[in-house]
């Protein structure tokens, strides 16, 4: 899970492009195409699966609360925004530091 998530913010770019981008776009690896947020929220699903409801009850709300946001209508009818993708970065680096705080500890 920390692998995936790693590689989603080395692999895929955070700039906004000047072009709106589509399938058949030659240089894909955006943030803002819909692609990279079905990845990122499912890896953020994956994550509730090692997280603790006990230790981890913030960060647990948090992602359910991007969960939500991210895979809404509105989100989805709209185009991707700066803070949107920093969102996204914010939250994926707490849940990398926790599940690497949580894999040290065992």
């Amino acid at each position: 899970m920390i692998s995936e998530l790693k590689r989603h913010k080395e692999e895929w770019k955070s700039e906004i492009p000047v072009e709106i981008l589509s399938g058949l776009s030659s240089n894909k690896n955006y943030r803002v195409r819909k692609n990279w947020w079905l990845l990122e929220v499912g890896a953020f699903e994956n994550s509730l699966l090692e997280l603790s409801p006990d230790t981890h009850f913030e960060l647990i709300a948090e992602i359910n609360d991007f969960i939500s946001d991210f895979t809404s209508s509105e989100f989805r009818d709209r185009l991707t925004t700066k803070e949107d993708i920093d969102r996204a970065d914010l939250l994926s680096d707490k849940i990398i530091s926790a599940l690497e705080d949580l894999h040290n500890s065992i």
